[in-house]
């Protein structure tokens, strides 16, 4: 087991809330490809993927030399009608790094689900970047369905438009070590 300190801050405050230099002890395995993943409804969407995506570094201070790196861009003026869906199967003991770049252009319209299932110990690794544009809208809704013995991180930052309308909805009903960094700034 590695300990991390996670949510740095490079700055000590008067105020002690306990969300910050947390010391956590993580045993994560060697990243492998990952292959079970489905994507639907892509329909007048610019959706890339790339197993080997390189090396990321996540917004709680605990970096990966390799992710599974999706791009999903939403054009000018399309509204995407059905959800896309975004679903990872996993097998014994697997683990996931994913690198999400999500940009909605201006005035695009879609909503996207992930969904992540497991029958027994996973790992499980969200960073998603988005960005929003004029009038944009559209939700993002993650769905944790593993083992109740897996772990899930997210890290999720972004800069979102002042007349852009994206919500993220959380459904985390499974694992047992969980933790999130959310950053998005409004501009």
């Amino acid at each position: 087991m590695k300990e991390y300190i996670i949510n740095k801050t490079p700055v000590k405050t008067t105020n002690n809330f306990k969300v910050n230099n947390l010391k956590i002890k993580l045993d994560i395995p060697e990243i492998k490809d990952f292959n079970d993943i489905s994507i639907i409804n892509t329909d007048n969407v610019d959706v890339k993927t790339n197993k080997n995506g390189g090396k990321i570094k996540t917004e709680l201070g605990i970096n990966f030399d390799k992710s599974y790196k999706i791009d999903i861009t939403i054009p000018k003026h399309i509204t995407v009608s059905k959800p896309i869906v975004i679903t990872y199967n996993f097998n014994n003991d697997e683990i996931l790094v994913s690198d999400i770049n999500i940009i909605y252009e201006e005035n695009s319209k879609a909503d996207i689900v992930f969904i992540y299932k497991s029958k027994n110990k996973s790992y499980n690794v969200f960073r998603e970047n988005i960005k929003a544009y004029k009038n944009s809208k559209g939700s993002i809704s993650i769905l944790n369905m593993l083992d109740d013995n897996s772990y899930n991180i997210l890290s999720i930052k972004g800069k979102i438009r002042e007349s852009a309308e994206i919500s993220h909805n959380f459904f985390d009903i499974g694992a047992d070590i969980k933790l999130s960094n959310i950053n998005i700034d409004l501009e």
